[in-house]
């Protein structure tokens, strides 16, 4: 866990959750996704969300 007091400033913490976020998403692997990354997951995922329209007569 980052420790709040450990931040010099706004920007230094964006920098590091993006570094987290970027590692995450991108290079660690979930067992509950096969082992693949995220991103990797994202990629080969064949379902699209698709919104569903509301009409009234």
């Amino acid at each position: 866990m980052i420790e709040r007091s450990t931040m010099f400033s706004n920007h230094e913490a964006r920098v590091v959750i993006e570094d987290f976020k970027d590692d995450h998403n991108h290079r660690h692997r979930h067992s509950a996704l096969g082992y693949q990354t995220p991103a990797e997951y994202a990629a080969g995922c064949a379902h699209r969300h698709h919104p569903v329209g509301c009409e009234i007569d």
